[in-house]
């Protein structure tokens, strides 16, 4: 391969992905006596693809729509949802002495109001932008909405950033921040599925400059850096969010995404709900024999490998603990020392209910999440 081909299929995940998949379409063309080739026949295709969704991978722009899964005729339900309205500061700062960026799933339509807490050694300004990405899916802030100068007084105080701009669709947007020593910006140290703060940095180990720029007609856009750090050193902005983000609905668990892209995409309960539950209910009986939850164990920040360390033992906002129970309450399952992404629980025997509930009952120090739910 040349060496940007070789850039994208030397990497450990990426061969993962790939295996998985030639493995899957091995599987079907024994399965039904047929050749590779065949399986690009748009009713194989599908059939390819959606497997491949029900076992853990990710296809940009293929929602799972499996027809089996019961949970997608489910009325969904739970004991609460996150409408997030702030990360709260932790007593840790940072100088803006590189541009930085809050990213956030917003709705189509107009921005909501974003409010950081700063600290300036003299009375500046602190000019601030709104950005979104052109193509769907992608995380480079290529398309400027807006850009804002707001004054700050010298001292400590909430700097409200109010943009006028609309969102053409709903994405995920960069509140970026640009450069100005003289402020100093409050840190979090509370982990959101779905919400990160980046900086426009390089990994020097992998890049030369703040902006990649490939070989004409590769086949690669050109973009700007823009990471976060890896954990247990990265930190949100502290900041408020008005309205707040109303993005953490129970129905995500079936809209066909397991992971952020285009929306966090996943159910999170409030931050006050101690005992927090998810429940799909069928207006007739049905069937149930094995269920599928796919949990957060962190699609967010780049992790380390096992070669170079991991800090932890638990990704923050992990389920670690949970119960199954039918609609009558009783238990049809139980696990106790959970730390996979995917759990796929066969029960002892098939149960007929009207209702399933998830009772979650540990986690990590994040809010758990839930992205996705089939039932079969």
């Amino acid at each position: 391969a040349s060496h940007v081909a070789f850039g994208s299929t030397r990497v450990m995940a990426t061969c993962a992905h790939n295996g998985q998949a030639v493995g899957m379409a091995a599987s079907l063309c024994l399965r039904n006596k047929v050749f590779p080739n065949d399986l690009l026949e748009p009713g194989r295709m599908h059939t390819l693809q959606q497997l491949l969704l029900r076992n853990g991978q990710h296809i940009p722009g293929v929602p799972a729509r499996d027809q089996a899964n019961k949970a997608l005729a489910a009325t969904i339900t739970a004991s609460s949802s996150l409408a997030l309205n702030h990360l709260p500061a932790s007593g840790e700062t940072t100088v803006l002495d590189k541009p930085m960026a809050l990213l956030l799933p917003l709705h189509e339509g107009p921005a909501p109001a974003i409010a950081v807490y700063a600290t300036a050694s003299e009375a500046t300004s602190l000019r601030a932008e709104l950005w979104i990405a052109s193509r769907e899916g992608n995380a480079t802030p290529d398309v400027l909405l807006e850009s804002i100068d707001v004054p700050v007084p010298i001292g400590t105080t909430d700097v409200e950033l109010m943009f006028t701009a609309s969102l053409p669709r709903s994405t995920y947007a960069f509140v970026t921040l640009q450069v100005n020593s003289l402020i100093a910006l409050a840190l979090s140290h509370e982990y959101v599925t779905g919400i990160l703060t980046l900086s426009q940095k390089m990994n020097a180990a992998v890049a030369k400059s703040l902006v990649q720029t490939p070989p004409e007609n590769s086949g690669i856009d050109t973009f700007a850096f823009w990471l976060p750090d890896r954990r247990p050193v990265a930190r949100n902005l502290a900041a408020t969010i008005t309205p707040p983000l109303e993005t953490y609905k129970p129905t995500n668990v079936v809209n066909g995404c397991s992971r952020p892209w285009e929306s966090a995409n996943a159910w999170l309960p409030a931050r006050e709900d101690k005992a927090p539950t998810l429940t799909l209910t069928w207006s007739e009986p049905q069937t149930i024999e094995t269920i599928e939850i796919t949990f957060d164990t962190d699609y967010d920040h780049p992790m380390e490998s096992v070669l170079m360390g991991h800090p932890e033992r638990v990704m923050p906002g992990c389920v670690t603990a949970f119960e199954i129970r039918c609609a009558k309450g009783n238990v049809l399952a139980r696990v106790d020392d959970n730390h996979q992404t995917r759990c796929v629980l066969k029960l002892l025997a098939p149960v007929e209910t009207l209702a399933i509930t998830v009772a979650i009952l540990g986690h990590g120090p994040a809010l758990p999440a839930i992205f996705q739910i089939g039932c079969y």
